[in-house]
C-alpha cells in the first residue's frame, strides 16, 4: 500500500493520507501533540513540519517518535542557551541572572 497523497488541511488541523487502495487516514495533529513535552522552538519546528513535510510528520506520528524529535530541538536549545548565559555572564559580571536570561532569551527569539 504506497501513500498516494498527503497534506495538511489547516481548516481541520489534520494531516490526511490518501493510500492506493483508496484508503483514506486523517490524523488529528492536536490530539497527538496533546501528549507530548513540548518546547517553544520545537513546537514552531512542528507546526512548520506539518505545513511543509505532512507525510514526514504523519510517519513519525504514527510510528511514535515526533517526542524525540522534539526533544532532539529542546536539547539543541538548552545547549545553546547554556552557551550564551555563560558568554553574557563572562562578558557582563554585574548584571543579575534574571538580566543574563532575559538577553539570551531575545536573543534566541530574534536569532541574533
Amino acid at each position: 500500500m504506497n501513500t498516494i497523497k498527503c497534506k495538511y488541511n489547516w481548516n481541520e488541523g489534520i494531516v490526511e493520507l490518501l493510500f492506493s487502495d483508496g484508503t483514506t487516514v486523517a490524523l488529528l495533529c492536536k490530539s497527538i501533540e496533546a501528549d507530548l513535552s513540548i518546547g517553544i522552538k520545537s513546537q514552531g519546528k512542528l507546526n512548520a513540519l506539518k505545513v511543509e513535510k505532512p507525510l514526514k510528520y504523519a510517519v513519525m506520528a504514527l510510528n511514535g517518535t515526533l517526542q524525540d524529535y522534539c526533544d532532539t530541538i529542546d536539547r539543541s536549545d538548552s545547549t545553546t542557551q547554556n552557551t550564551l548565559y555563560e558568554q553574557y555572564k563572562e562578558r557582563y559580571p554585574d548584571m543579575s541572572d534574571e538580566q543574563i536570561m532575559s538577553l539570551v532569551r531575545e536573543c534566541q527569539m530574534y536569532g541574533k
